[in-house]
């Protein structure tokens, strides 16, 4: 093979490799969104009892705002509530009541 077809095939195969690697982070990008939309009209379905309005601006978010919404919605999810904060402390004054006995 000649020397000049086989730098030919060697920038063909660098080409592609750019290619590939730039259309898969694309992908993953393209895809991570998509997640990020659906997590977000979820969440807001299912913790705000589905307000329309929070799920009208979701098409108007960009990413940066959408990821946002989404951790603050998944903190929500996670954040004791003062019920469960008040059952621990009840739980904790009872057993230091049961233990002084």
């Amino acid at each position: 093979m000649k020397k000049s077809t086989k730098c030919v095939m060697a920038a063909t195969g660098i080409a592609s490799v750019i290619v590939i690697t730039k259309l898969t982070k694309k992908g993953i990008e393209k895809t991570s969104e998509s997640v990020n939309r659906l997590k977000y009209r979820l969440l807001v379905k299912d913790k705000l009892q589905d307000n329309q309005n929070l799920l009208a601006i979701v098409d108007d978010l960009d990413d940066d705002e959408l990821k946002t919404m989404v951790n603050v919605f998944e903190r929500l999810e996670t954040e004791p509530t003062d019920r469960h904060i008040e059952s621990y402390l009840k739980s904790k004054i009872d057993a230091i009541k049961s233990y002084n006995k």
